[in-house]
């Protein structure tokens, strides 16, 4: 069966609402959920308090491990799992993604961003998860914003050391240890992202294109107008961020759309009337 899983508080509402539509509309799931923060056990959240109390995230995003596991214990072996942050919809089937997943012979399918590891996580993180080196720093960080799961022994561990990680308020929060000095490069924490990133390629997983507008325009993570973009080459954008793409051989395109600040229809309608308008050559800012 493909189950998808969303959340969100009363801030998402709408979004996760219109979500949950197009996941059962567009995605052809079999079951859908939506959780909201009263779904959270009060046991784990008195244990964990100090940080789902936080503003920022709605507790740092800690819900996110946390419910993704309590939906795999829910589910079978061999089911999948879709989950995606609430400002995104599906466009298109699943079914082309698990496809992909199926031939890559893996049980987790993360998708690669533009941007580089160490400009994104703490070294705080690094040194926790034991991924103080080069390897990891000038690596692409992966996408937490969805992922695809196909429930195994394997992904269900993995899953609970992400929640495991995710606890520790130093891994998670952006509270630093002043004993640590960051990298030169360094630019924001990314919180839940950071730690799902560095602990899928621990475990020498694949990365996947991302199936969202980015991946069709990545220099959208660019924060800067990119004329033009070599695949493989590591630039150094004006704005200091170090941009690569790489080049996938998933033939997908786009299958979700992400949106994380207006109301997801007009969000949408705003990017294909940017999409045209840019082949038309009547538009050169970002298309995202």
């Amino acid at each position: 069966m493909k189950f998808f899983t969303t959340y969100g508080d009363e801030k998402f509402l709408k979004q996760k609402k219109f979500a949950l539509i197009m996941a059962k509309m567009n995605g052809n799931f079999d079951k859908i959920m939506g959780y909201t923060p009263n779904d959270i056990d009060y046991e784990f959240y008195n244990k964990n308090k100090n940080i789902l109390s936080q503003k920022r995230g709605g507790g740092y995003w800690l819900w996110k491990p946390y419910f993704i596991l309590k939906t795999l214990n829910k589910i079978n072996n061999g089911d999948y799992l879709f989950y995606s942050d609430a400002g995104a919809f599906f466009l298109k089937k699943v079914d082309i993604l698990i496809e992909e997943l199926k031939n890559s012979n893996q049980d987790i399918m993360g998708f690669e961003l533009p941007l580089i590891e160490s400009q994104w996580t703490k070294k705080e993180l690094f040194i926790n998860m034991d991924c103080d080196n080069d390897k990891y720093y000038n690596s692409n960080q992966i996408l937490a914003s969805f992922m695809l799961i196909k429930k195994t022994d394997f992904s269900v561990k993995f899953f609970e050391k992400f929640l495991e990680y995710s606890c520790n308020e130093i891994n998670l929060t952006d509270k630093f240890d002043k004993r640590i000095e960051q990298r030169e490069d360094f630019i924001e924490h990314r919180h839940d992202q950071s730690i799902f990133s560095l602990l899928y390629k621990k475990n020498n997983l694949k990365s996947f294109k991302d199936p969202s507008q980015f991946g069709k325009y990545p220099s959208g993570y660019s924060a800067n107008r990119m004329k033009k973009i070599e695949y493989e080459k590591l630039y150094i954008l004006e704005n200091g961020r170090k941009f690569r793409v790489n080049c996938f051989s998933e033939k997908y395109k786009e299958a979700i759309y992400l949106n994380k600040k207006e109301l997801p229809i007009r969000s949408y309608l705003k990017y294909k009337i940017k999409e045209i308008m840019y082949f038309l050559k009547l538009y050169k800012g970002l298309v995202r």
